[in-house]
C-alpha cells in the first residue's frame, strides 16, 4: 500500500503502468509473430506508457538510461531508412539485389521504387516491436530505485504463473485450450510461450531474482527467514520444470545462473547465522530437490536429457545452417536484407540438401540474424551495447557499495544474451521487456547523478544518508 507522502503519490501512476506493461507482456507476449493480433495489446500499452511519460517526465530523469535509449534510437533510425523508398537506379545497384531485378526483367516490367528492405511490411513490425523495450526504459528512469523489488516481485509472480500453467499444459491434452497459441509444440510444457526455449530460459532467469528477495528478507528480523526459505521453495519447484521443457539450452541456461547465483548469495552466506531449526528446514528443501530431480531424470518427461542423449546436434538443422546464414550476410553487406526478413531471404539461397519439412522462421542465433537484417550499421550498434554492457558490469560488480538488485541485473541479462547465441528469446515481448528493464537498472546504477545505488534495507539503517539522497535528488 503506497502512502499519502507526496513522493510515494507520484510513484503510483508510473508503477500502476509498469504493471500493466509486464501483465500485458506476460499475456500476450508470448510470441515474436507481427501477424498475430494478441501482440498488439502489448505494443498499445507500450505506447501508453511512452505517451504519459511524454507528459509527466522531465528529460532530466531521462540521463540515467540516456546510453541504452540512445542506442535504440540508433536502431530505430536504420530501420526507418531501411523502410525509404530508392529509384530503381540506386537500390538496383545495392549488395544482394540482383534476383529482385532480375524478376522485373524476366516479366518484362519496369524496375520499381523499392526500400532497402526486401519486405518493408516485416521492417516495419520490427520497428514496432521497439515500442516495447523502449517503453520499459523509459518507465525505468521515471520510477525510483525503492520499487525495484516490487518490480521484482512481479516478474517473479509471472515466471511461477508460467510455471503453473505448463504443469497444467502437460497434465491435459495436447490440444487444451491452455496453450495460447496454435503452435507445433502443443503438447509440451511452454507455459506462457509458444516456445519450450523460451519458456526455459524465462524460469531459468528466475533464479537470481528469487536470490535477491530472499538475501533482502533474511535482513529483516522476525519473518524474513520464512520468506527467504519460501523464495528458495519456489526455485526448487521451478528447477524440474526447466527438465521437463525438452529445452537443452534452457538447461545449458540454468546450470549458468545457477552457479552465478551462488555468487551473488555467498558474501551475503557467509554473514548469516542460523539456527539448527533453520538449516535443518534449509537442508530438508535441498533434500527435496535434489529427489525431485532424480525422479525427474528417471520420468518419461524429461525430454532435455533424452534429446541430450539421443539427438545428434551436429546433424539438427540449426547447425546446418550456419554456413549458408554467413553466406547470406557476405552477399548482402554492407546493408543487409532489412530487419524481419530474414524468413524469406533465406528462402531465397536456401541450400536445396538442407531442405526440411520445417522452415526457419529465424536464425537461431540473434547475433547472425541481427547482422543478417541490418548489416555493418546493425554490427556496429551491437558491438558498441555490448561494449556499454561489459563495462557497465565491471563497474557495478567493482563498486563495494553498488546493491545486490544491479548485480541480479548483469546476471540475468547475461543469461539472455547467452541464450541468443543459438534462439532468439529477445524477440518475444515477455523477454524484451524484462532485457529493457534490468538494463535500465544497470544503466542507473552507474550514472553520475546515481552514482551509489545502496540497497534499500542499507538506507534504513542510515537515515542520513537516505535524508541527503532526497536532497540531491533530481527533479522529475
Amino acid at each position: 500500500m503506497i502512502s499519502n507522502d507526496p513522493s510515494a503519490r507520484a510513484v503510483r501512476l508510473p508503477l500502476a503502468l509498469l504493471m500493466l506493461l509486464i501483465i500485458t507482456a506476460a499475456i500476450s507476449g508470448g510470441l515474436n509473430r507481427g501477424d498475430v493480433i494478441i501482440v498488439m495489446v502489448v505494443r498499445l500499452m507500450a505506447v501508453i506508457c511512452l505517451a504519459a511519460a511524454i507528459v509527466k517526465l522531465s528529460t532530466a530523469r531521462l540521463q540515467g538510461v540516456r546510453i541504452p535509449l540512445a542506442l535504440l534510437a540508433l536502431l530505430a533510425i536504420w530501420m526507418v531508412l531501411q523502410l525509404v523508398p530508392l529509384p530503381p537506379s540506386i537500390w538496383t545497384t545495392l549488395p544482394g539485389r540482383e534476383r529482385l531485378a532480375s524478376a522485373a526483367n524476366t516479366v518484362g516490367m519496369p524496375q520499381p521504387w523499392m526500400a532497402i528492405s526486401i519486405v518493408p511490411m516485416r521492417t516495419l513490425n520490427s520497428l514496432l516491436a521497439l515500442l516495447i523495450p523502449a517503453a520499459a526504459l523509459v518507465m525505468t528512469a521515471w520510477l525510483p530505485k525503492e520499487t525495484w523489488m516490487t518490480q521484482i516481485r512481479i516478474i517473479v509472480a509471472v515466471g511461477v504463473v508460467s510455471a503453473v500453467l505448463a504443469l497444467v499444459q502437460i497434465s491435459g491434452s495436447p490440444d487444451s485450450s491452455w496453450y495460447l497459441y496454435n503452435v507445433r509444440q502443443k503438447g509440451g510444457a511452454v507455459g506462457l510461450f509458444a516456445n519450450r526455449n523460451h519458456q526455459a530460459v524465462l524460469l531459468a532467469t528466475m533464479f537470481p531474482m528469487l536470490a535477491v528477495l530472499g538475501v533482502r528478507a533474511a535482513r529483516v528480523r522476525g519473518r524474513g527467514l520464512a520468506v527467504a526459505l519460501s523464495c528458495m521453495a519456489i526455485a526448487i519447484f521451478l528447477l524440474p520444470l526447466i527438465f521437463i521443457t525438452g529445452s537443452r539450452g534452457g538447461l545449458v541456461v540454468a546450470a549458468v545462473s545457477l552457479i552465478a547465483t551462488m555468487a551473488l548469495v555467498w558474501p551475503f552466506m557467509r554473514k548469516l547465522q542460523l539456527s539448527r531449526k533453520w538449516l535443518a528446514v534449509g537442508g530438508g528443501l535441498v533434500a527435496i530437490v535434489a529427489l525431485g530431480l532424480v525422479a525427474t531424470l528417471l520420468s518419461d518427461r524429461s525430454l532435455a536429457m533424452k534429446r541430450l542423449t539421443e539427438t545428434d546436434v551436429g546433424e539438427e538443422q540449426r547447425v546446418l545452417v550456419v554456413e549458408p546464414i554467413v553466406r547470406l550476410i557476405r552477399e548482402n553487406l554492407p546493408i543487409g536484407t532489412g530487419f524481419g526478413t530474414f524468413d524469406p531471404a533465406f528462402r531465397a539461397i536456401e541450400p536445396y540438401s538442407q531442405l526440411f519439412r520445417t522452415y526457419l522462421n529465424h536464425a537461431h542465433s540473434d547475433p547472425l540474424e541481427f547482422v543478417s537484417d541490418g548489416g555493418v550499421p546493425a554490427a556496429c550498434i551491437l558491438l558498441a551495447f555490448v561494449f556499454w554492457w561489459l563495462k557497465t558490469t565491471f563497474t557495478i560488480w567493482a563498486r563495494p557499495r553498488v546493491g545486490d538488485t544491479a548485480r541480479m541485473a548483469t546476471i540475468v541479462t547475461a543469461l539472455l544474451m547467452i541464450s541468443s547465441l543459438v534462439d532468439y528469446p529477445l524477440r518475444t515481448p515477455l523477454a524484451a521487456m524484462i532485457f529493457a528493464l534490468l538494463i535500465g537498472w544497470m544503466s542507473r546504477a552507474v550514472a553520475n547523478h546515481d552514482a551509489a545505488d545502496i540497497d534499500v534495507i542499507d538506507r534504513k539503517d542510515h537515515p542520513t544518508s537516505v535524508r541527503r539522497d532526497r536532497e540531491h535528488r533530481v527533479p522529475g
